[in-house]
């Protein structure tokens, strides 16, 4: 039991502290409004914003969400509207970095796969257990984040230290010259 509530703390720590955008694309309002309650939840420093169709999120990716939940099928609002693997293709070729979990009701193999294709992280069915399945995913997309800012920061300290040795060394060396002309 300690294992599993010191693991429980331990996610939610990296939940809690990334900053950031995230964007929930959902034409169901009920299911758009549990999520962000939820995500608010998780990422209290995290702007949540949502949308009800793939059209209205893509005009907005000037705001570089880390992460897009996005559903498969967006025609309930409007019938002609962009399917999620588009709009999935869109944010990709926008915004590569960008993690983009699909949450859709349809459980179709092939979209499924599709979606996996063009750069989906996961596919997650809705369903009862659908925000668990969220919520671990998002805490391993949050400990991969937290990996590779930890490393991008230890290689910018490393230049740093390696430039500053680099001025000490050629201050000397002008110190030698001009103290004994060599």
């Amino acid at each position: 039991m300690a294992v599993t509530q010191k693991k429980k703390r331990d996610s939610s720590a990296v939940l809690s502290t990334r900053k950031g955008c995230v964007f929930l694309i959902d034409d169901n309002a009920i299911y758009l409004t549990t999520l962000e309650r939820e995500l608010k939840r998780l990422l209290p420093n995290v702007v949540v914003s949502c949308f009800k169709s793939g059209e209205k999120a893509i005009a907005e990716l000037h705001q570089a969400p880390f992460l897009v939940l996005l559903d498969y099928d967006l025609a309930g609002v409007d019938p002609n509207a962009m399917n999620g693997v588009s709009v999935l293709q869109r944010i990709k070729a926008c915004l590569p970095e960008t993690e983009v979990i699909m949450l859709s009701g349809v459980e179709d193999l092939t979209i499924i796969s599709t979606s996996m294709e063009y750069g989906a992280l996961d596919y997650i069915i809705k369903s009862d257990n659908a925000i668990l399945g969220v919520r671990q995913r998002l805490t391993n997309i949050l400990k991969k984040m937290r990996i590779t800012d930890e490393t991008h920061e230890k290689k910018q300290l490393t230049r740093f230290i390696v430039s500053v040795g680099i001025f000490v060394i050629v201050a000397l060396a002008m110190a030698i010259y001009v103290t004994y002309g060599y």
